[in-house]
């Protein structure tokens, strides 16, 4: 991997965190504000569990990345993504202001949101790995984590917390100008920092395509896979049925948004933070051994609170907690992840990983709005803890399977 520190390092994690805020916003409104509108307008569990198929762009766009990694720029395809959030959120404010706002709006503007933000993804993991070397990887993880919980705490937090005052087609209006901001800093950036190679050594998108399935069919990679594909399937059942939980208690839009979105965000951001100074102290293998166990026993928390009537204190104490262990998972994760990236398709090879955890989680989203509906909450969060902790148990075994993907031998 290179090590190439051409620009001052807090340049780099800055340019990182405002692209990632950018990437966090429409995740946070489907994550916070989508499960609370679907629930308040009489959608059923099990449609609230299928309402994460709007996430789909962020599994598929692994089909696209070779492209992105070989056509156009980095840059270029930045500035587009940018141009094309800015365009969904000005048009979702002018449809809200005109007919009012339904779940269906909503629904249709996180899809596009979604895809634009997923295929801006690509081209900055590939940026990523060409700013940071393997000794940037704990912080430029956590600038990563930092930057996109910051956009979910906008997108999820804020902005559904103002919609009672202010109205949706405001919030939206707020939001394409935030992507406005962005758009003008980004760019701004772009003419400071050196221009990140593309796919350094493979010549077209069949060759980065044939490289990446090498990399998937070397020795030790199922394992590694497999560490990525199931290390958030406990959890999604619990987050995904977290939101209607609340709602369902009684708790309005505005306290959950509150609460969760800007409350849980912000433990979020500290337990990121938190996770990238455990990984630039022990690597991204050990931090990522260490933290999985916290990750599972936080959820304790919120499998207590389902048994009863809960308190605000509650509330925001569990959510809070599981918030901060998961901010420090998450972190460990994406720097061992990013630690096996061939350098040559760093787009590519990271975007593979990346939609796997994407698919290890829909699954268990889908079928967390069944199992609450027919076991009841307590039982759903019990077995999304359960499946954390069998994970946390199976990990070093797949380490060791998983080695180090022969990272070192490409840096």
């Amino acid at each position: 991997m290179s090590t190439r520190p051409a620009a001052p390092l807090h340049a780099d994690l800055a340019l990182l965190a405002l692209l990632y805020l950018a990437q966090g916003m429409p995740f946070g409104l489907q994550s916070v504000a989508l499960p609370v509108l679907l629930r308040q307008h009489g959608a059923s569990l099990e449609q609230i569990g299928l309402a994460g198929a709007l996430a789909l762009p962020w599994l598929f766009k692994v089909l696209w990345a070779p492209a992105v990694d070989r056509w156009g720029t980095r840059w270029g395809w930045i500035a587009a993504m940018q141009t094309a959030l800015l365009a969904v959120t000005a048009a979702a404010a002018a449809a809200s202001a005109s007919d009012g706002l339904d779940a269906a709006v909503l629904a249709w503007t996180v899809l596009a949101l979604n895809f634009a933000a997923a295929t801006q993804d690509i081209a900055v993991d590939g940026l990523a790995v060409h700013l940071l070397g393997q000794s940037g990887l704990g912080w430029g993880n956590a600038a990563q984590v930092v930057g996109y919980k910051a956009g979910m705490i906008v997108g999820g937090g804020v902005l559904v917390w103002a919609s009672a005052p202010l109205g949706w087609p405001a919030v939206f209006a707020l939001m394409a100008a935030l992507y406005a901001l962005l758009l003008g800093l980004t760019l701004r950036f772009a003419r400071r920092t050196p221009a990140a190679p593309r796919s350094e050594g493979v010549a077209s998108v069949r060759a980065v395509t044939r490289v990446l399935a090498g990399e998937v069919t070397r020795p030790g990679a199922v394992a590694a896979l497999a560490i990525v594909l199931f290390y958030k399937t406990g959890e999604t059942v619990v987050t995904t049925m977290f939101k209607p939980f609340l709602v369902d208690r009684g708790f309005t839009a505005a306290q959950i948004g509150q609460w969760v979105g800007i409350y849980g965000m912000v433990a979020s951001v500290a337990g990121s933070l938190t996770g990238g100074w455990w990984v630039q102290r022990k690597g991204p293998q050990a931090a990522l051994l260490a933290v999985v166990w916290l990750r599972a026993v936080s959820m304790a928390g919120e499998v207590a609170i389902a048994a009863i009537d809960p308190s605000p204190a509650a509330v925001i104490g569990a959510t809070c907690i599981e918030h901060l262990c998961g901010g420090a998972l998450t972190t460990a994760m994406f720097a061992w992840m990013m630690a096996r990236v061939d350098p040559r398709i760093a787009g590519s090879h990271y975007t593979l990983l990346a939609s796997l955890e994407v698919l290890g989680k829909m699954p268990a989203g889908w079928a967390s709005g069944w199992l609450a509906a027919h076991t009841g909450y307590f039982t759903a969060f019990g077995a999304g803890m359960a499946l954390s902790l069998l994970y946390a148990a199976a990990l070093p075994l797949l380490q060791r399977r998983a080695g180090d993907g022969g990272a070192a031998a490409r840096a």
